[in-house]
C-alpha cells in the first residue's frame, strides 16, 4: 500500500514539475517568484536572461510551495494566496456578510475584437 502512494506522489510531483517549467514564464513579474528562491535559499544561476533554478534538484516539498506560488498567481490573477478556492468559498458561505452589487445600465461601446 505504502508504495502505491509513493507512486501517487511521484505523478503529483511529475506533473507540478512539468506546470512549472510550461507556465513560469507566463508570468509578467517575476518578482514573488525571486523572493520565492531567495527565502528558501535555492541554489540558481544569473545571467542576462534571467535567473534559472534547476527544479530536478528541489525537495518535493519546495515543488509543491512553487507549484502552489506560480498556479495562484496565474490561474486566479492575483498575489499568491495562502488560502485554496475552497478555504476561500467556505469563508464567504459561513460568512454573515452582505455583498452589494449595482446592475450596469449604460451599454459597453466601442469594444473591437482583436484577431
Amino acid at each position: 500500500m505504502n508504495n502505491l502512494l509513493d507512486n501517487k506522489d511521484n505523478k503529483d510531483i511529475k506533473y507540478k514539475k512539468k506546470y512549472i517549467f510550461d507556465n513560469i514564464s507566463l508570468i509578467d513579474n517575476h518578482n514573488k517568484i525571486f523572493n520565492f528562491i531567495t527565502f528558501y535559499n535555492i541554489t540558481h544561476s544569473i545571467n542576462s536572461n534571467g535567473f534559472f533554478v534547476n527544479i530536478s534538484k528541489l525537495s518535493d516539498e519546495l515543488i509543491h510551495k512553487l507549484y502552489n506560488l506560480i498556479f495562484n498567481i496565474l490561474e486566479n490573477n492575483m498575489d499568491y494566496n495562502y488560502k485554496e478556492k475552497e478555504d476561500i468559498k467556505k469563508i464567504i458561505n459561513n460568512s454573515n456578510n452582505t455583498f452589494i452589487t449595482k446592475k450596469l445600465t449604460d451599454p459597453i461601446k466601442n469594444i473591437k475584437a482583436e484577431v
